[in-house]
């Protein structure tokens, strides 16, 4: 390389000077710091890193409101059938019971495709069923929370002191 300037100092041609290539080298003594020496050195930070990834997992996974929220998953996943049961087979049934038809089984023909709206149709109700169930549980935590808060913020209810008043004649608290 060919100096940029001459003296004791000269730096090559094409390196940068000031606050930039102050820089620029922080920047190269960085990346060469964290680089690891030898493959071994990277096949033991990619276990390390393997090793506190799954520390975190666990720590993640045991924690109560991970296994709540499973759950509660699959208590939703079970009481989803039940709604669905409750739709198809008992409210679907009643509403077309007037027009003489099963909703499941409505559908159109369009060329040589079946559009099956009667499906639709049916899950709809079974929507709203959900919706309105957990509208309910949702508020009752809510509500179950807020107590608890209360609670938490004023201490336990202080029992009603006994009611006590003044005798007009000897001017003595008495308890009635």
């Amino acid at each position: 390389m060919q100096a940029a300037e001459s003296g004791p100092e000269a730096k090559p041609a094409g390196v940068e000077t000031g606050a930039r290539g102050w820089y620029t080298e922080l920047k190269m003594i960085r990346s060469r710091r964290n680089r690891p020496k030898s493959a071994a050195r990277a096949v033991d930070l990619e276990k390390e890193t393997v090793k506190k990834l799954i520390s975190e997992f666990k720590t993640f996974i045991s924690r109560g409101s991970v296994i709540d929220l499973a759950v509660g998953a699959m208590i939703g996943a079970a009481f989803k059938s039940i709604v669905d049961s409750l739709v198809n087979d008992m409210i679907s049934p009643l509403v077309g019971l007037p027009a003489d038809t099963n909703f499941a089984e409505l559908s159109w023909q369009i060329g040589g495709v079946s559009i099956g709206y009667g499906a639709f149709v049916s899950s709809v109700p079974a929507f709203f069923l959900m919706a309105v169930v957990l509208f309910l549980l949702a508020r009752t935590i809510n509500a179950t929370r807020t107590v608890g808060d209360r609670l938490k913020r004023h201490g336990e209810p202080k029992a009603a002191a006994p009611a006590e008043r003044v005798c007009l004649y000897c001017t003595a608290e008495v308890a009635e």
